[in-house]
Parts: structure tokens; C-alpha cells; sequence
């Protein structure tokens, strides 16, 4: 990423070089992402079973991912200023 902030091209072993650096997040983030993967399937998969409700229940679900989606990315952008950070 300093290959490129710096003005360079990066090549493709700079690329392999900064993840492994940085392999303990991804990992994290790997593992977080596929949890949810498994958790919204077992959802949509009970709510599938329960029919009309199901799906009233899943939207609602949907539309409060969404939401927190965006109060996660307002508190990401502006918590330090509100919150006093840094």
C-alpha cells in the first residue's frame, strides 16, 4: 500500500507481502463474515418453513441490518467527533 501512496506501481508480490501482514485480521474478518453467512442461512431457512410470517419476519430482520448497517457506518465516520476521540 506505501508503493502506491508513494506513487509506485505495486507489483503482485508487494500485494502478497502487505496481507500477510496483515493475515490476523483478515482472519478475523473471514471468520465473522462466514458466521454470518451460516447465521442468515439458518434464519432464512426457519423463516422459509413458517411461511407467510416468515417472510414478514425476515424482511424485518433485513430492514434492521440495514439500519445498523448505517448507525455502524455514521458512528465509524463521526464517533470520534461526537464521542470525543481521536
Amino acid at each position: 500500500m506505501r508503493v502506491r501512496l508513494g506513487g509506485g506501481d505495486a507489483t503482485f508480490a508487494d500485494s502478497v507481502r502487505a496481507a500477510n501482514q496483515r493475515m490476523g485480521h483478515i482472519t478475523k474478518w473471514a471468520l465473522i463474515v462466514t458466521s454470518v453467512g451460516v447465521l442468515l442461512h439458518v434464519i432464512e431457512s426457519a423463516c422459509e418453513r413458517l411461511g407467510g410470517i416468515g417472510s414478514l419476519i425476515l424482511r424485518a430482520l433485513a430492514a434492521l441490518m440495514v439500519f445498523s448497517g448505517f448507525v455502524g457506518g455514521l458512528i465509524a465516520k463521526f464517533g470520534a467527533a461526537i464521542f470525543g476521540g481521536h
